[in-house]
């Protein structure tokens, strides 16, 4: 079982990206 704080820290790695995608592509992704 893979403890909390990897995959706290995986989602955290994973909105920047989507932040970042988001702020590339204006409102592309919504």
């Amino acid at each position: 079982m893979i403890p909390w704080w990897p995959r706290k820290n995986i989602s955290e790695k994973v909105e920047k990206k989507i932040n970042a995608g988001i702020k590339n592509s204006g409102s592309g992704l919504l």
